[in-house]
């Protein structure tokens, strides 16, 4: 899984777009059959740990002393890097979480508190698409609902 989400973070839109299908169809296949509590569990915990880590940010921190020397100044950009990277990941994280919870896999307490700790990120993206997910996910389960029925 970890594999997956460093993938979401290059720059190739399709390889991003194949790979976040493929995670959510893969969690839905797994499911399929009735709730793979175990693994769900486990993929809710490495996503929540992910989401948890955008919450806090050491912006501003012992940049004073950086400035004078080109290796804490690679060191910083080695560092922007990641977080932007994991930030990448975890957007990508929180769509997913929503995404299963839209489709009715993942509709219990662990995923609900995980988009939840998504509206405490420092990330901008990643708050607006939590709080997005809890201003109208009821409406597009009903819409989805009505899809169905009327096929």
């Amino acid at each position: 899984m970890e594999l997956f989400f460093q993938l979401m973070t290059v720059p190739d839109k399709q390889l991003r777009a194949m790979v976040y299908s493929h995670v959510v169809n893969d969690i839905k296949a797994l499911n399929k059959g009735g709730k793979n509590e175990k693994v769900n569990r486990k993929l809710q915990a490495f996503m929540h740990k992910l989401l948890a880590g955008t919450n806090s940010d050491n912006g501003g921190k012992n940049k004073a002393s950086a400035i004078n020397t080109q290796d804490s100044q690679a060191a910083q950009a080695g560092s922007a890097t990641i977080k932007d990277s994991s930030s990448a990941a975890a957007r990508k994280c929180i769509d997913i979480a929503c995404e299963l919870y839209r489709q009715n896999i993942w509709t219990d307490v662990h995923t609900v508190n995980m988009i939840a700790t998504a509206t405490l990120s420092s990330h901008s993206p990643i708050m607006v698409r939590a709080i997005h997910f809890f201003l109208g996910i009821e409406d597009r389960m009903s819409d989805d609902k009505e899809k169905e029925e009327v096929s």
